[in-house]
């Protein structure tokens, strides 16, 4: 694992800059989920290429 990843909830994240983050995984089990706005105050600006993996 990167070692500027991060684990809020169901996925993993690291920062883009202070204020955005790029989600990186979905670690859940649910079939259908909510991407959020933002994680602990920061803004959720990308998804990367490991979601849904």
């Amino acid at each position: 694992m990167d070692l500027n990843s991060k684990h809020s909830c169901d996925f993993s994240y690291h920062n883009i800059t202070r204020s955005q983050i790029s989600i990186d995984k979905y670690n859940g089990e649910s079939k259908r989920i909510n991407i959020p706005k933002k994680i602990f105050g920061q803004e959720v600006v990308e998804i990367g290429s490991k979601y849904g993996i």
